[in-house]
This record gives C-alpha cells, sequence and structure tokens, in this order.
C-alpha cells in the first residue's frame, strides 16, 4: 500500500466550481506544438514507471513466501508507484493551467489512469501485506492478536482510500460536464458574434446601394430640368391674332451674355416674317442656334473632382522635413480639379496646420481684393518658412544625427530606414534650390557621420570601395550617390551582415587621421 496520503496526489478532475467557470483557452499552432511536446514526455514518462509497476507486480507473484523477500518486493512497488505520483501531479498541474478543451480531455483520460494503477497497486500491496501477516503469524503465534489488529487497520485504511477514489471520480466527472457545457457556450457566441458582423456588412452595402441610386436619380432629375429649359417654345394655331401678334413680338429680343457653369453662351434668336392661316398678317418666323444640352457626364465628373481633393489631401503639419511632399500633393490636386485662385486660396486655408494657417489669413486678408497676388506671397511665406534650403539642410542633419548606431544582421529593419533618409536627401539634392547647400554630402564631412552608424567592418567595406571608386574615375571622393547605393547593397547581401573577423582592429569614425593612406579621399574638395 502507497505511504502517501491521498490529498498529495490532486488531479486536475478535483476542481469546485470557481475553476470550472474560468473561461477556456485555445492554443495557436506554436503553443499546440509546445503542448502536444510537453505532454507527450510526460506521458512516456508514466508509461515508463507503470510498465516498472506491472513488471514488479508480475515479479511479486511468483516470489517466495519469505518475509524479507515480500518486504523487499513491496518497497519497491511503493517506490515506484510514488515516483508514477509525482510525474501525475506534475502532468495534471500542467493540464490544469492550460485550460483548453482538448487539456481537459487528456486530463480526464490520464485520471482514468491513474484510478486504474492506483486500484492495482493497493490491491497487491493489500495481498502482500496480507501474506506478510499470515508468515508471521505462522512463525510467532504469540503475536497473533496484534497481527489481526495490524490487518483490520490495513483492511480499513484501504476501504477509506477507495471511497475517497470514489469520491474525487465523481466530481472530475462534474467538473469535465460543466467545462465542455462552458465551451459550447463560449462557441455559441462567437457564432452569434460572426451573424451579426455579416448583417452590419450587408446593411453597409445596401446603404452604399442607396447611395449610389440617390446621386444617379438626382443626375437624371437635373438633367430632365436642363432639357425642358431648352425646348423651343410652341405657337397654338387657334390662337386669336392679337394674341399671336403680342406673343411674337415678345421674342424679338437679344438674350443678355450669361456665362454658365458650363461653358458656353446662348445663341440670339433671329426673327424672320412669314405668312400666318390664321391671322391677318405676317407672322414672324424665328431660328435659333444650336443649344448644347447638358450631359449628365459633366456633372458626375464635377462631382467626382468634388470628391477627389478630401481623399489625396492631408493636413500639412507645420513640419519641414515633410514640407516639399505636401506642397507637391496639393499642387497636383489642384491642377486636377482646375481650381481658379480663390478656390484655392479657401483650400490652403483649409489644409495648412494650425502655425501656417495663421500666416496664409493674415496675408490674405491684406489682399482682399486679388486672389493671384494673395496666393503668390503665401506659396513665398510657406517656401520661406517650411521650405527654406537652410532650414531643410538642418533637418535632414538632424535626423542623420539622431539615428541610433546600426548592428547586423538584427537591425536591418533599422538599416531600410536609413536608406530611406538617404533617398530623401538625394531627391531634394537633385532640386537645383538645394544642390548648393547639400552639396557637401560629396565630401567626407557629410558621409562619414552617416558611415559611423555602421558596424567597423562595413566601414572598411565602404573604404575599399571609395578607393576603387577614386582610382578608377580620377576624382577627389565618390558623390552621394554612390553611397547611396552601398547602404542598399549592405541588407541585400549575406557578406555585409557578418564580420569577417572577429579581431579586426577598426576605427568607429571614418576620419582622416583614421586612415592617413587616404587621406586624401576624405578631405573636403
Amino acid at each position: 500500500m502507497s505511504t502517501k496520503e491521498e490529498a498529495d496526489v490532486k488531479p486536475q478532475g478535483d476542481v469546485g466550481a470557481e475553476e470550472s467557470t474560468r473561461r477556456l483557452r485555445t492554443h495557436t499552432e506554436k503553443m499546440k506544438q509546445v503542448y502536444d511536446a510537453k505532454v507527450q514526455s510526460h506521458a512516456d514518462k508514466l508509461k515508463g514507471f507503470s510498465d516498472l509497476i506491472d513488471s514488479h507486480i508480475n515479479a511479486s507473484a511468483t516470489t517466495p513466501n519469505e518475509h524479507q523477500k515480500l518486504e523487499e518486493i513491496k518497497n519497491v512497488i511503493r517506490a515506484e508507484f510514488e515516483n508514477y505520483e509525482e510525474e501525475m501531479k506534475e502532468l495534471c498541474e500542467y493540464l490544469e493551467r492550460e485550460n483548453t478543451s482538448t487539456s481537459i480531455d487528456e486530463l480526464e483520460t490520464q485520471n482514468n489512469q491513474y484510478q486504474t494503477i492506483s486500484i492495482k497497486v493497493n490491491r497487491t500491496l493489500d495481498k502482500l501485506e496480507q501474506i506478510m501477516d499470515l508468515l508471521q503469524k505462522d512463525n510467532q503465534s504469540v503475536h497473533g492478536g496484534s497481527t489481526s489488529s495490524s490487518s483490520s487497520k490495513t483492511s480499513k485504511y484501504s476501504e477509506r482510500k477507495a471511497e475517497a477514489t470514489k469520491v474525487k471520480l465523481k466530481w472530475a466527472e462534474e467538473a469535465t460536464a460543466i467545462k465542455r457545457k462552458q465551451s459550447q457556450l463560449e462557441y455559441e457566441e462567437r457564432i452569434r458574434i460572426a451573424n451579426v458582423e455579416r448583417e452590419k456588412a450587408e446593411l453597409e452595402a445596401q446603404l452604399a446601394l442607396i447611395k449610389i441610386k440617390e446621386e444617379k436619380e438626382t443626375l437624371e432629375a437635373e438633367d430632365k430640368v436642363l432639357q425642358d429649359d431648352n425646348q423651343t417654345p410652341q405657337l397654338d394655331p387657334n390662337a386669336p391674332p392679337f394674341q399671336s401678334q403680342n406673343y411674337l413680338g415678345s421674342l424679338n429680343y437679344q438674350p443678355q451674355h450669361v456665362q454658365g457653369s458650363f461653358g458656353f453662351q446662348p445663341q440670339p434668336i433671329q426673327v424672320q416674317p412669314m405668312h400666318y392661316a390664321h391671322s391677318n398678317g405676317m407672322l414672324p418666323q424665328y431660328t435659333t442656334g444650336i443649344i448644347p444640352n447638358y450631359d449628365a457626364f459633366n456633372v458626375s465628373t464635377f462631382l467626382l473632382k468634388k470628391d477627389l481633393v478630401p481623399q489625396r489631401m492631408s493636413k500639412f503639419d507645420d513640419d519641414p522635413s515633410s514640407y516639399m511632399v505636401w506642397k507637391g500633393t496639393f499642387r497636383n490636386v489642384v491642377a486636377e480639379v482646375g481650381a481658379n485662385s480663390f478656390e484655392q486660396l479657401d483650400l490652403l486655408l483649409r489644409w495648412l496646420g494650425p502655425q501656417s494657417a495663421r500666416q496664409a489669413t493674415s496675408i490674405r486678408r491684406a489682399n482682399p481684393n486679388d486672389a493671384n497676388i494673395a496666393l503668390r506671397k503665401i506659396w513665398e511665406r510657406l517656401d520661406e518658412r517650411y521650405g527654406a534650403p537652410e532650414l531643410i539642410d538642418a533637418t535632414l542633419r538632424e535626423r542623420l544625427q539622431n539615428f541610433p548606431r546600426i548592428t547586423l544582421p538584427k537591425d536591418k529593419q533599422r538599416l531600410y530606414e536609413l536608406v530611406d533618409i538617404l533617398a530623401e536627401v538625394q531627391s531634394i539634392k537633385s532640386d537645383t534650390r538645394y544642390a548648393a547647400m547639400l552639396s557637401y554630402y560629396d565630401t567626407s564631412s557629410g558621409v562619414n557621420p552617416i558611415l559611423a552608424k555602421f558596424p567597423p567592418h562595413i566601414q572598411n567595406k565602404w573604404m575599399d570601395r571609395a578607393v576603387r571608386y577614386k582610382d578608377t574615375n580620377r576624382v577627389t571622393f565618390p558623390p552621394f550617390t554612390d553611397l547611396s547605393k552601398f547602404v542598399g547593397l549592405v541588407g541585400q547581401s549575406d557578406i555585409f551582415s557578418k564580420c569577417p573577423t572577429k579581431n579586426a582592429r577598426v576605427p568607429d569614425q571614418m576620419s582622416d587621421k583614421n586612415f592617413p593612406t587616404e587621406k586624401k579621399m576624405y578631405r573636403d574638395r
């Protein structure tokens, strides 16, 4: 019989009501692999202990009825069972922590196996105890009363342990049922949420369709009204002569000049006299010029261009580093929609940032009658405040100076960020307004702080490349474009990601004093 108390081993099945109400977890694919490996490891150990216990139990059946040998086999079985219980305890605690539907099923399986082996071991130990008691009774008849008392205590302990096992099994079954019900409720909740999301998506699609139909019918109604307005008026042949004369006389007019929003001029009506059968004189005959119909396509194009501005424009953040990109986008959009000067002013005041908008508003108020002058002065102020070469240069230098050092290969993502900054420098440098200010990037003064961000072996690679470029092209220093290409190649080749030698002595800063033999190459032009 095992010497460990029943409370020492607490399988997962013995859980209270508060444990059963815990929310079930769901394993990811990686967590599932870790879970399976750990459960398999415990299961293999339990299988080994179980096989040893079965082997010793089978051996006990053929053990001679000698008190000492029976005592030895009993101790061996008890020790192996204790090892089995310890391993089972670890597995049950792990399954309880995982708290998934799979771990609950596995826990129930392990509980059943534990109960089976526990009953088998207890029966074997009880049998060995009885045999040893009989041997002791035969050898020492004087202690018969004591032996009987010991056997009675052993029997009561076995009954008590069996009852405890039944109670634990009962609670384990109830806990498993509750957790299964909880899992079913969670599954139904997920289904309900999915149905709600699907219905919401359908309603949104219906609203979008209704909006499209509304716009279509609105355009058709406007087109119909415009076509009705362009129809030629007809005379009633049965009208009295004086009414016809008055009506036709009213048609002798020259229409005033009207500039429509669709860009055409109405043609004047020409009136010529003609004989009308039901009147007493000649009636004028009129002909009209061809008046173009309003096309619904023009209206839809206008609406599309109207929606183009908020979709492509973004509000300026008053940051000099983003000014050039924002300015280019703004000018492209206003050119596509064909906005005039007044409309461009309104768009500027709407999409500028807080500080820039205040300056633009002041300039607009100072030029209320001339939108062209106001627009030109606003752009001059913005170029001076956010697009000045000195300001752009200072911004780029600050970004490069604050950029952290790169350790390859773990900082490969950061390397791509540096490549983007260098590409931005190259793009701005190609502009004639900034070429002179940023020309120092073609010298060692502009290149060395950038190279200092790289490991020493990358700096050595650049030095070799620069020497070859200088010798091949007969120049004092490689251009900035060559540095940009080199940095772009660093992330693409494994040879740059691994330091070739651990003991290579390379300076941290690429300066003239660190490379005396190549001093001229790193000297400013």
